[in-house]
């Protein structure tokens, strides 16, 4: 099936469609941001586990240890930033990855160029291959 997130088919509603009670689900995005996880909310609170691997974005030049990883939205998404829920949204996401998340950070930086989603639940599993970072933008463009 060719997903456009136009036309055929949007990214965030077939992530909706596969996702069922105790679902794995494994993110490789270039960038994760908290409104997409509050835009799926209901949905990953449903999966048993998931696996992230995101891509290293800046380091502090102090510290070699600290990856930086971009989390809280980009120019597209000041609409959400300034719904003043930043807080309540980032704790939530938090959380969430807290009890589920197993989170891996690439060491180049800018290495995830492409994105893949994977669920694999009971009754259905997906796979979507593509450029199309786990930000609101993408899910429901």
């Amino acid at each position: 099936m060719l997903i456009d997130n136009k036309n055929n088919a949007k990214i965030g509603d077939e992530l909706k469609a596969s996702i069922e009670k105790n679902s794995k689900l494994s993110i490789i995005s270039g960038l994760f941001l908290i409104y997409a996880y509050d835009a799926l909310k209901s949905e990953l609170e449903k999966v048993e586990s998931v696996r992230l691997l995101l891509s290293r974005i800046g380091a502090n030049p102090d510290n070699t240890e600290h990856l930086e990883i971009h989390l809280n939205g980009h120019d597209n998404e000041t609409r959400l930033r300034n719904s003043l829920n930043q807080s309540k949204v980032a704790r939530e996401c938090a959380n969430w990855i807290a009890n589920k998340a197993q989170v891996k950070v690439t060491q180049r930086l800018g290495a995830v160029t492409q994105t893949l989603y994977h669920t694999a639940g009971d009754s259905l599993n997906l796979a979507i291959q593509g450029s199309s970072n786990f930000t609101t933008d993408n899910l429901k463009r």
